[in-house]
């Protein structure tokens, strides 16, 4: 239902260990299972999970799953057949699919009422993890969504595509889609997306009807919130079968990558003006802040303590409007932040040193949107060679993130077309990294945006990069077992001023680069006449909640690392 859960749902990782947002494990009766994931999960699939159980198949050779299914097709087998949870792949997953297996005489079956995963996993441990959370249903004020849930169900019954197709009703088939129509957030049902868990239907002539599971529904049901009166029909997740033939639908819309035509694609403009993240500004600056006197004061950080502290700011600085976490923190000090999507754990996590590196990927739910910034940082202010080619390399991938923000594209361009702009600096070493250079972000959803999801590079799973669309621009590079590196800001998309026809991005992260990591000769005076702009603005917003805070510690390391340039 949604990339985002709780352990208790996380069928992938109760049957391989592995915890990170994309894989895709292959059972077969008679070997060993394969798993499949993408490089920026290569080194932490080793290390989660056990290959006497599993075969990880390595994801730069870029293996079609429908080649293995053929390849371990037994010889002695004249018909074979591939078992799949349809509740759980796109429609357009299946169908490419099933195509090209039907081919080499591979029968393709799709469940959804009882899938057999479910049955082997019943006795799981962390079935039980997270029934002990109480969900909440938050509701959004007018001012903040900018459209009610009955303009946004005729701004999707009306779109060209389902005018085209004559379509009286819409299969929206992902909860943060849902709870966007809604204007309805749930925190206590997912770990780090507040979301309700459900599909809907929506048609122009009958009601709405909201198929959602247990805690969700019970949300829902002790919340005072109105459902728009008689408008929305609650119905338990486990009746959509059986519901959905009988409401007599004459067509219904279902978007093969994600649902509702077009009509979640970006925010409205009102929308968008309220969506500041100071508060998580300040909140990250004061973060690191707290670890440089503490590090530099040669006390003990673990790995695994970073999230608690920051949490603690957050909920100083923002209050109520703090949710959660968006993600888990990526916090790899030394070697570990090589790995790209690095989880501490609480047993073996590395202490922080001042004098390497720590890359620290984060992010946070707030009423007013979601967040995700990631910084790469060194406490230690020696000049020693030994940190000559962490100096060079940071800088040539902070230049890759000031190309990228500085760059201005006419109407229509895919993330994709960009992505060279963010990487021209380390291809000029013959250097680059596994990831994309980007994702879209919701608000008050995901941290990874679907349908956009702007960076893709299939032009059938992205859209072109749109005015008020949210991405994050996040070039890195990684040397393993010794240091890794990435710049992450959140971009808004907006509209040039002298001509309408060209796109440009303005920065929603305000939170200055590690001053011990610049080589300054590497930048040339345009560089630096970027970075003093986004100083002064960083300075601007951000010292006076820090000053109002009594957050001093903060205020003297924000001046001590912008001062080079202001």
């Amino acid at each position: 239902m949604s990339h985002d859960m709780s352990k208790d749902q996380d069928r992938l990782y109760k049957l391989t260990n592995f915890t990170g947002s994309n894989g895709l494990a292959i059972v077969f009766q008679n070997r060993k299972p394969i798993f499949m994931t993408d490089n920026r999960y290569k080194l932490q699939s080793q290390q989660e999970i056990n290959p006497d159980e599993f075969e990880i198949m390595d994801p730069s050779l870029s293996t079609e799953i429908s080649e293995i299914l053929t390849e371990n097709k037994s010889s002695d087998q004249p018909y074979a057949s591939v078992y799949i949870d349809g509740s759980l792949f796109p429609l357009s997953f299946t169908e490419r699919i099933k195509k090209q297996l039907l081919k080499s005489g591979i029968k393709f079956e799709i469940n959804i009422k009882e899938p057999l995963v479910d049955q082997v996993l019943q006795q799981h441990p962390d079935n039980q993890a997270n029934q002990s959370n109480q969900p909440k249903i938050h509701g959004f004020e007018l001012k903040n969504p900018g459209l009610t849930f009955e303009e946004k169900r005729m701004l999707a019954l009306n779109h060209q595509i389902s005018k085209k197709m004559g379509l009286d009703s819409i299969y929206v088939s992902s909860p943060e889609e849902v709870s966007w129509f809604l204007n309805m957030r749930a925190t206590g049902i997912n770990e780090y997306s507040p979301i309700i868990n459900g599909f809907m239907v929506i048609s122009k002539n009958h009601k709405t009807y909201l198929f959602v599971d247990k805690q969700s529904k019970q949300a829902l049901e002790q919340t005072r919130l109105r459902l728009e009166g008689d408008i929305i029909e609650i119905c338990d997740l486990g009746q959509f079968k059986d519901r959905i033939t009988n409401l007599g639908l004459e067509s219904i819309g279902i978007d093969r990558r994600s649902c509702s035509s077009g009509a979640y694609e970006v925010l409205n403009q009102s929308g968008i003006k309220s969506i500041k993240f100071f508060e998580e500004s300040a909140a990250l600056i004061s973060f690191y802040a707290k670890l440089n006197a503490k590090l530099n004061a040669d006390e003990k950080i673990h790995e695994h303590d970073c999230p608690q502290i920051l949490d603690e700011i957050r909920q100083q600085l923002a209050g109520s409007s703090y949710l959660s976490n968006s993600f888990p923190m990526i916090c790899g000090s030394g070697g570990n932040g090589a790995i790209i999507h690095y989880r501490a754990q609480d047993n073996h996590s590395r202490l922080l040193n001042k004098d390497e590196s720590v890359l620290i990927d984060t992010g946070a739910q707030y009423i007013q949107g979601t967040t995700d910034t990631t910084r790469t940082l060194l406490f230690s202010n020696k000049k020693s060679s030994k940190y000559d080619n962490i100096r060079e390399m940071y800088t040539r991938v902070l230049l890759g993130n000031l190309s990228l923000e500085k760059t201005q594209i006419p109407k229509g361009t895919y993330g994709y077309q960009i992505e060279s702009i963010g990487r021209r600096h380390l291809w000029e070493v013959e250097k680059d990294f596994s990831h994309g250079i980007g994702h879209g972000v919701s608000h008050c959803g995901p941290v990874h945006e679907y349908p956009h999801y702007a960076y893709g590079k299939d032009k059938n799973s992205a859209l072109a990069l749109q005015e008020n669309m949210i991405i994050t621009n996040e070039p890195g590079y990684y040397l393993e077992n010794q240091y890794g590196i990435r710049i992450e800001n959140m971009l808004l998309i907006e509209k040039c001023e002298n001509n309408h026809e060209f796109l440009k991005f303005k920065s929603l992260t305000l939170v200055p680069y590690s001053k011990n990591l610049i080589d300054m000769q590497l930048l040339d005076q345009s560089h630096k006449f970027w970075i003093k702009g986004y100083y002064s603005q960083i300075l601007h917003e951000i010292e006076p909640i820090l000053k109002r805070n009594n957050k001093l510690e903060a205020l003297d390391y924000l001046h001590k690392e912008t001062k080079e340039f202001i």
